[in-house]
């Protein structure tokens, strides 16, 4: 409901490679332990599935919320719109446009490139 545009993306996934050289038990237990510090504790909802259909390639599907939760439970906003202001703190136009110049906030930095690098780094 919360996302009504046509190209709206509802949630991102990935897959993680789990190591070969641990237990089942031990894949979960630190798949899960990774899950919760890096996003769970976040603020996101993480859909995970570990697969073993190969012995040489167990791995995990992560599918994870874009939107943070407020603290009712109910949805919160991923970005936000910043006017831009003139010296005098009116709107800025751009031209002849009837629309003030503004910029997107982002509410998360779960899409930055530097917290996908930081993601990485801790699975590693």
């Amino acid at each position: 409901r919360k996302d009504r545009r046509a190209n709206s993306r509802y949630a991102k996934e990935f897959n993680v490679a789990l190591p070969v050289e641990l237990s089942e038990d031990e894949q979960k237990e630190l798949f899960t332990k990774y899950v919760q510090e890096n996003f769970v504790d976040e603020g996101m909802v993480a859909d995970v599935a570990i697969h073993r259909d190969h012995p040489d390639n167990p791995h995990a599907h992560v599918m994870l919320t874009n939107r943070p939760f407020n603290s009712d439970g109910t949805w919160g906003i991923k970005s936000k719109k910043q006017y831009i202001l003139d010296d005098n703190g009116n709107k800025t136009y751009t031209g002849t446009s009837k629309y003030p110049k503004s910029r997107k906030i982002l509410m998360v930095d779960w899409d930055k490139k530097e917290k996908i690098t930081e993601w990485r780094h801790n699975w590693a």
